[in-house]
């Protein structure tokens, strides 16, 4: 009951949004992008995509949400 919703497809990526507003045309905002994809054997656990890597995505998923 925060005023967000989070969709997360296991494995892959965890994304939380929110509306700025009651309005039905205002735009959905990403907040928070969080990729889960692992590889034990290569990665040793560690991130497999760097921050800036994140910032990009979730600065495009922005942009196209804006656009719609």
């Amino acid at each position: 009951a925060n005023g967000r919703v989070k969709f997360r497809v296991e494995g892959e990526f965890e994304a939380t949004l929110t509306v700025m507003g009651d309005d039905p045309d205002v735009p959905w905002r990403l907040l928070k992008l969080e990729i889960l994809v692992e590889d034990k054997e290569t990665g040793d656990g560690r991130a497999l995509v760097h921050s800036m890597q994140i910032n990009f995505i979730h600065q495009l998923v922005q942009s196209r949400l804006f656009a719609d």
